[in-house]
């Protein structure tokens, strides 16, 4: 009886590492995501002002 009891207990909380690793996992990839939308961003800003700054100077764009 004593053994079913830790023996449940165990995987109760085995359960819930589980889950939690899951969560944090989850939450990593939100914030990877995140962040690579941020680059992104800034990557599409740097290149409209290069794409600005040719047509200003009438340089061809390369690709």
């Amino acid at each position: 009886m004593l053994i079913n009891f830790i023996a449940g207990f165990l995987g109760l909380a085995l359960l819930i590492l589980a889950i939690y690793g899951w969560v944090k996992l989850y939450a990593a990839i939100i914030s990877t995501a995140r962040s690579l939308e941020a680059l992104l961003a800034i990557a599409q800003r740097t290149e409209k002002r290069e794409l600005k700054a040719r047509a200003e100077a009438n340089i061809p764009r390369v690709l």
